[in-house]
């Protein structure tokens, strides 16, 4: 039965839930995260093209007694300047990244600290003008709130901010609580085991996990993502991903592996998607077994999970295949003592030859021992021995598991002192 999760649309408003884009925008970090082509001075603002980070302006003017103070609560900090004589320095930029096609909203609030011969502020983003900010002459001490939208055509946006007015006489201001944030409505996606289908024995084999998106013409760019399947583990045996990183890989009771991959930057830009594919052997075990995705997680507000479906892996073989199959003696797995103390005595009876992998689980599937091999050629009745210390283990029950080219074989084992 496939899984199905719905998904709640929410149209996130600006300024409410969306996240702001620029760091430190409210200043109340001080004199952080942002550049300047003015000159810090927190002492006095008497040159034009000074500015400083505080919380009231008084006598920062030699000629000015006024105190300002913040617009969000009057106690914070500020952006204090003293407009410069010389044209196109930026006052304030910042470069923050963004997601292609994403419209955004830049929004400033500014306020007169003389009503004199006000600023006449110009917003820049990548060096194209978006607005240019008048401020009236009437009014001092006075915050005003200006926003304007911006639709992304890169992944980043330097966002400056100058003062076109250069006299000398006048043209001090305040600036408070930048914010850059996406206006967007979450996308829905779609995440799918396709059911496939393969031949006993394949080496190398491939199984696609895939992402579907239900709207053209949207792209995301450096996602990262956190995902956890499970399959029969005598079924297929992963060996790795074309693209991510397993991060836990264990068995339960029920012999299926749980696998978690993590991904930290895959692009999307059409509506069905490859996110990575499952690299492994296929085994001859059950001819089938589901590919469960049982977690989904988008490191990214602006993506949502619809739905997780599960998919299949189908194991076909060719009569050859079998027929050449029958001249193996079947693999044979035998552990002693049990239970154990110090140590385990491990004896692999069989003809067949290739990739052999002995595991060693604790009760909650994860894997603490591990031992690989090859064999080149084929001996009849084939002997293997190993011996695997104990005396670091703790006591409990374990199971011990030999994946062969063809098979999974499950041992339990009970640790005791």
């Amino acid at each position: 039965m496939k899984k199905v999760t719905l998904l709640l649309f929410i149209l996130l408003q600006p300024f409410c839930s969306a996240q702001n884009l620029i760091v430190n925008g409210d200043f109340e970090q001080g004199n952080k995260f942002f550049s300047s082509e003015y000159v810090y001075n927190p002492v006095s603002g008497v040159q034009e093209g000074n500015y400083k980070v505080d919380k009231n302006s008084y006598n920062w003017w030699a000629i000015d007694t006024l105190s300002c103070f913040d617009h969000t609560t009057g106690k914070s900090n500020m952006m204090y300047v003293n407009g410069a004589t010389s044209a196109n320095k930026r006052i304030w930029y910042q470069t923050v990244n963004v997601g292609i096609h994403d419209t955004c909203t830049f929004s400033i609030w500014v306020v007169n600290l003389i009503k004199d011969n006000p600023a006449e502020l110009n917003i820049y983003i990548n060096n194209n003008l978006l607005k240019t900010i008048k401020q009236s002459n009437a009014v001092a001490n006075e915050w005003k709130n200006y926003t304007f939208d911006w639709i992304a055509t890169t992944d980043k946006a330097t966002i400056a901010i100058i003062d076109k007015n250069t006299a000398a006489m006048g043209n001090d201001f305040g600036i408070d609580d930048l914010s850059f944030v996406d206006k967007y409505i979450i996308k829905p996606s779609s995440i799918y085991f396709p059911d496939t289908l393969a031949n006993l024995g394949m080496e190398n084999y491939k199984i696609p996990l895939k992402v579907k998106l239900y709207e053209k013409k949207i792209s995301f760019v450096n996602l990262a993502y956190t995902a956890k399947f499970k399959f029969k583990a005598d079924v297929f045996d992963l060996k790795g991903l074309t693209k991510g990183t397993i991060l836990k890989d264990s068995l339960d009771n029920s012999n299926f592996r749980n696998i978690t991959i993590f991904c930290d930057s895959v692009n999307i830009n059409d509506t069905n998607k490859l996110l990575t594919l499952l690299i492994g052997t296929v085994l001859l075990g059950d001819r089938t077994t589901p590919l469960d995705i049982t977690d989904f997680q988008w490191q990214s507000p602006k993506l949502k999970i619809a739905a997780l479906i599960d998919g299949s892996l189908t194991t076909v073989s060719c009569p050859f295949f079998v027929w050449h199959l029958t001249y193996y003696n079947p693999i044979q797995l035998k552990i002693q003592p049990n239970p154990a103390n110090d140590y385990l005595e491990i004896n692999i009876e069989g003809d067949e030859q290739g990739y052999f992998t002995l595991s060693l689980y604790d009760l909650q599937g994860i894997k603490i021992n591990e031992k690989t091999w090859q064999r080149d050629h084929r001996d009849h009745n084939a002997n293997e021995n190993f011996s695997m210390p104990l005396t670091n283990f703790s006591v409990g029950v374990y199971k011990v598991v030999l994946k062969t080219p063809s098979s999974v074989i499950t041992k339990s084992l009970m640790i005791i002192k």
